[in-house]
């Protein structure tokens, strides 16, 4: 196409009539696309489990600004307040909690269905392309051990059979668990998302519970260890003044102890349990159709009109009368 040529839309509208076919032909294939991924698509589900982080104090609320300054000074936590929140969603989100969760509940071969045989209960063994895994590991190395790189890891060896617990904190973290907070209100929604609904809903449930254990026993442990302190430096004092205090300090920590003890869900409280889905999350099928037949048109236009632009065949038929120009330099 010449420099100053002018392209009209009669002249667009008449490309894409002699490119109709082109056209249809791209959307019906990118439509067709979409409808196989739509069918053959691993269906979703979400379940999800609202919790609110226990803000309110846990020994720390009735004690005055002195003892509360005095166990600061002794390195002791007496709970509650804003921190305890925070440190709290850390847990939650965190990957040891995850790492554990993995194992406890026997994770692994849901994550990782394709390697693990249920008929043997164990991992598949290298087929056919071990020699291509293989291959790629060295290369892998070589290139690893060219350009420095200390922490590389070949990954799992042949005595450790299965993924790795890194991979699999992967797959959970990045797919499966999410947890996501309302600034606003406080409340916390922790959601499971799997291609099984009830193991969604057991695994979403079962997460809470066992970070609420987790939190509670660290709570305890640290509590005990503080009494244990406080009980030695006592002793080793006789001013009553200081005594009064550390027994304050006591007094709080056992406090805790009974607090977590009693209360199951000591750091985050169940509003609303997750229950089985009944309705799969993902692939909204009827969308990815649609967008499909949308990105075929789309396609399918651009293609043609590049085509005709290549070759030269816009002003192919000069027609009389011509409205909505547009210049093109």
């Amino acid at each position: 196409m010449a420099d100053g040529q002018e392209i009209y839309l009669s002249d667009i509208f008449a490309a894409l009539g002699r490119r109709k076919r082109l056209i249809l032909g791209v959307v019906v294939a990118t439509t067709f696309i979409g409808l196989i991924y739509a069918i053959f698509a691993t269906p979703l589900y979400t379940a999800t489990v609202v919790i609110r982080p226990a803000e309110e104090a846990n020994g720390r609320g009735s004690l005055g600004g002195g003892l509360s300054a005095a166990a600061a000074m002794a390195g002791i936590n007496l709970g509650g307040g804003a921190s305890d929140k925070e440190e709290y969603l850390a847990i939650l989100r965190s990957r040891g909690l995850a790492e554990q969760f993995i194992r406890e509940n026997a994770l692994m071969p849901h994550l990782f269905p394709d390697a693990w045989d249920a008929e043997k209960d164990a991992w598949r063994e290298s087929d056919g392309s071990g020699a291509i895994l293989w291959m790629k590991s060295r290369l892998s190395g070589l290139i690893a051990s060219l350009s420095g790189d200390e922490g590389y890891n070949e990954g799992p060896r042949e005595s450790e059979p299965g993924p790795r617990m890194w991979d699999a904190y992967k797959v959970f973290n990045n797919s499966i668990r999410r947890v996501s907070e309302d600034l606003q209100t406080g409340i916390v929604t922790l959601s499971f998302e799997f291609r099984d609904p009830r193991l969604a809903a057991e695994w979403a449930n079962a997460y809470v519970t066992m970070a609420n254990r987790e939190i509670r026993e660290n709570a305890v442990q640290e509590a005990t260890r503080a009494l244990n302190y406080l009980n030695t430096e006592v002793d080793k004092t006789s001013v009553s003044g200081l005594r009064d205090t550390i027994y304050g300090l006591v007094q709080a920590q056992l406090e805790k102890i009974t607090l977590a003890n009693a209360r199951p869900d000591y750091a985050f409280r169940v509003i609303d349990k997750a229950v089985v889905p009944e309705e799969k999350s993902r692939p909204k099928r009827s969308l990815i159709v649609i967008l499909s037949f949308i990105f075929g048109s789309m396609l399918g236009i651009t293609i043609a009109l590049g085509r005709e632009a290549w070759l030269g065949t816009f002003r192919d038929n000069e027609p009389t009368v011509r409205a909505g120009r547009l210049d093109v330099e």
